[in-house]
């Protein structure tokens, strides 16, 4: 297996069949500003002790930051209301491509797994936002989920992370729930092939299973996670890692996706494995002080491609 320090799972798209092989090419630092990457180390048992400002990383302290970092005090994860009344009147539009990207990395970028397309050179996943194109950069876990809703965490939480042109960021987020009723699972997480193996094969690869084989359009995240007219809480907030970079555009899907209880327990055994998490074998920071901030109810106008 590829340890922590040095994996890079890399997926191809050949003529017909995709192939999921494991390098031992050292992986690449993230995601740069969208991750938090920095000379500066950070872990998520800092969170005990609050010590990231100190580290210096003063953004993370959630104080007002002067016009540069606008909105600095609307930090991220948070709480999500039960009970959210406000419509947003603009819709998100999710293009895929000329069929998607034919590689994606997997790699540790040393606090988390993720998926890059940065790094495979792709850029057919475009998400439109007020008025403003996000490029797909990377996607990554988060156990439990970072966000909550109501007052309560859900098991995971997805992470798809997207810029734009002008060096805005958007990060679409979606729950993972367990369920004990998943003798046929749910075709959110199951019947999208590229999350199946992202989740079974990339992450928690099987020693004896370094390779696999499966139709290319499984190389579409959006596929299986998003339908027209699907909804969504949004929100502003920061990055959930170092640098804490504020007036980031967030979206969390409404409904959750169902996993079965004992993947949620495999995922979790493998983190707990891992040097970043907190002491409890978590990997998401605390919810943060919603601080006026305005949330509201939109929905996924087309999906297309």
């Amino acid at each position: 297996v590829c340890t922590p320090a040095q994996p890079l799972f890399e997926m191809s798209r050949m003529a017909a069949p995709l192939v999921l092989v494991c390098s031992l090419t050292p992986a690449l630092a993230g995601m740069g500003a969208l991750r938090g990457g920095s000379g500066v180390t950070w872990d998520y048992q800092g969170f005990h002790i609050g010590d990231w400002p100190a580290r210096g990383f003063p953004l993370c302290a959630g104080k007002p930051a002067g016009p540069e970092y606008p909105h600095n005090e609307w930090q991220a994860p948070i709480d999500i209301p039960m009970i959210v009344t406000d419509r947003d009147n603009d819709s998100l539009i999710l293009t895929t491509v000329d069929g998607g990207c034919e590689r994606v990395d997997m790699e540790s970028n040393e606090h988390t797994w993720e998926a890059s397309w940065e790094d495979g050179n792709c850029s057919n996943f475009v998400a439109t936002w007020h008025g403003r194109n996000y490029t797909l950069q990377q996607l990554h876990f988060h156990f439990e989920s970072e966000n909550m809703l109501g007052g309560h965490h859900q098991d995971m939480e997805i992470h798809l992370v997207h810029k734009s042109a002008d060096g805005a960021s958007l990060v679409i987020g979606a729950f993972l729930e367990h369920t004990e009723h998943v003798e046929q699972p749910h075709k959110t997480f199951w019947e999208n092939g590229f999350l199946h193996q992202l989740f079974f094969h990339g992450f928690l690869g099987q020693p004896d299973s370094q390779q696999m084989l499966a139709p290319a359009w499984r190389l579409n995240p959006y596929s299986g996670l998003f339908s027209e007219g699907t909804e969504f809480y949004s929100f502003l907030g920061s990055l959930t890692t170092p640098p804490c970079t504020p007036n980031l555009e967030w979206v969390v899907l409404r409904q959750s996706i169902p996993i079965a209880t004992k993947d949620v327990f495999t995922f979790e055994q493998y983190l707990k494995k891992a040097p970043q998490p907190d002491s409890y074998g978590m990997v998401d920071r605390p919810v943060q002080p919603l601080n006026g901030r305005p949330i509201k109810v939109g929905s996924i106008g087309k999906v297309v491609g």
